[in-house]
Formats: C-alpha cells, structure tokens, sequence
C-alpha cells in the first residue's frame, strides 16, 4: 500500500470520546484495527456489514471479560474513514443493535454525508476543470 490508498479519519460529534471512554485494550484494538481501515486493509478484527442506512455501514466488534464493545464507521464516502459511534453492547442477547443506538448512527450519518458535500465542494472550487 502507498500514500495514495490513505484516507483521513474523521470523527462525528461525540465518537472520539465515546472510543476513548472504553476499556484502553478496546481503544488500543479499535485503533489499529481503523489504521488498517485508513490505508486500504482490512482489519485484523471482527467486522460486520449493517444494511439498514442509508449507505453500507461497517461495525467493529471485540470483547473482554467486562462485555462486547463495537465501533460503527462508513468508507462508502470517498473522502475520508467516518467512525460514527463507539459503544458497549448492553444486551446479552442478539446481534440487533438497539433503535436509540440506530437512531443516533442515523443522525451522525448525517453529520458526516453534510461534511462529505462540504468538502467535494471546496475541492471542486479549488481545482475548478
């Protein structure tokens, strides 16, 4: 892999923190598993596709002895790697994720297309054709 195959990391409103919030082995896995993500590879982590936005999401999942922790991120925007949520699974059971967890992924996808305009914008003026 070359430079040319690297993408940005962005963060949506509260992501970073919420990773940051999680167990440091967690933080540590997730962060290299969306390093890999950032130069084109896939991450040495369980990873799961999520079909129910408006865009394909991908979802990060690790586990400790304290519980199941997943990280929801988008590579489907050319521009950059969007991590949107960085949670602990709360429910023992089924691999659902909950409708206030998927109301908010929603709402930070978003976020992070409004950004994606954004920035083909200022490109696109910066380098008019």
């Amino acid at each position: 892999m070359d430079q040319l195959d690297f993408k940005p990391l962005f963060w949506a409103t509260g992501s970073k923190d919420e990773l940051h919030s999680l167990p440091k082995l967690m933080v540590h896995n997730f962060g290299y598993a969306l390093s890999a993500v950032q130069f084109g590879g896939n991450p040495k982590a369980s990873v799961k596709a999520l079909q129910s936005f408006s865009l394909p999401l991908l979802e990060l999942r690790d586990s400790d002895s304290a519980g199941t922790y997943r990280v929801v991120y988008c590579v489907a925007l050319k521009r950059a790697v969007y991590v949107l949520h960085c949670f602990q699974k709360k429910s023992p059971v089924g691999a659902k994720i909950s409708r206030p967890t998927a109301a908010l992924i929603g709402s930070r996808l978003k976020e992070v297309r409004l950004h994606h305009e954004k920035v083909v914008k200022l490109e696109k003026s910066a380098n008019p054709s």
